[in-house]
């Protein structure tokens, strides 16, 4: 984190007319002086209607935070695990998501989910 006198240099240059660089200034000022939200360990439920799993589409599945990050924008990503059992089945997989889907999730305890046989014969561990 920045001290107070080396954000008030970084909010000096951002007042400099005609200084190069101020949004790259203003998203490295962003990135030293905020957390992350959501911390490693966090269980949510939650939904990417786009993807299957077993052939159960991913609608409040249960997840855990494993690593926070940036993208180059002045918003926190989320990688997150699932367990996900399917009858004598099992797989874990990632799921990504921002922090402002998140906010809007419900808390749980873990992230292991477990349905019974798959839903087709035909379904593959993961369908995208």
């Amino acid at each position: 984190m920045l001290t107070k006198q080396q954000k008030k240099v970084f909010e000096e240059l951002l007042d400099t007319p005609g200084f190069k660089g101020r949004e790259k200034l203003r998203y490295l000022l962003w990135l030293n002086t905020t957390e992350p939200k959501y911390k490693k360990g966090e269980s949510f439920l939650v939904t990417d209607r786009s993807r299957k799993i077993f052939g159960y589409q991913v609608v409040n599945f249960k997840a855990t935070v494993v690593k926070a990050y940036t993208m180059g924008e002045m918003e926190y990503f989320y990688e997150m695990e699932m367990d996900v059992t399917c009858g004598s089945r099992h797989t874990r997989t990632t799921h990504y998501t921002r922090e402002n889907v998140l906010n809007n999730s419900s808390r749980c305890e873990d992230c292991i989910n477990v349905f019974g046989e798959a839903l087709s014969e035909h379904a593959d561990v993961m369908n995208v």
